[in-house]
């Protein structure tokens, strides 16, 4: 009786875990895939020395909360940074995507075409546009970025990773994790 007991105790946890497994997996595959509506705050390949992302690799920053403005003032023009003290971080938050330092034979100006959440991943799909071919093979050096403004329609609060991929082969250049409020 005793072995019929933990035998039965085994079955009932291994039947439990089977449901949990069932459960977890249908979750994740129904996570939905939801485009989030943005508006673009500032594009520029960065003509202000003084204020330019110096990294070569690209970057992701978050503006969420008041404080982060400071940062991102670094990297933005004046106007953009009017533009961010003014946003209502209950409905918005703000990404800077930088493409990093770059000839402008590998880079020039990009824009994010897309953002995508799924879960707590947050895409952004971004692609070059307009290349000027008159500086093509020169040694000028720009550090462009993509300024945009997100509405949280329905997010929640918590930990959000930001991944960003540049041009259609799917590689992501850039990651982030981000508590959102």
């Amino acid at each position: 009786m005793k072995r019929m007991g933990q035998s039965l105790r085994i079955v009932a946890g291994l039947a439990l875990l089977a449901i949990l497994i069932l459960i977890a997996t249908y979750e994740y595959q129904t996570l939905k895939m939801e485009e989030l509506p943005f508006e673009t705050i500032e594009q520029a390949k960065t003509a202000d020395v003084t204020k330019q992302w110096k990294g070569t690799e690209p970057r992701l920053l978050i503006v969420a909360h008041p404080e982060d403005i400071s940062e991102a003032q670094q990297y933005v023009t004046d106007k953009a940074t009017v533009v961010l003290s003014r946003l209502d971080f209950t409905k918005h938050f703000a990404i800077i995507a930088f493409q990093g330092w770059q000839g402008v034979d590998r880079g020039g100006p990009f824009q994010i075409e897309r953002i995508v959440r799924q879960g707590n991943v947050i895409s952004l799909y971004a692609q070059p546009i307009n290349r000027d071919p008159s500086v093509e093979g020169s040694d000028i050096v720009v550090s462009p970025y993509h300024l945009v403004k997100v509405r949280k329609d329905g997010m929640g609060a918590g930990i959000f990773n930001f991944k960003l991929y540049f041009d259609k082969t799917g590689s992501e250049v850039t990651s982030i994790s981000f508590l959102l409020p």
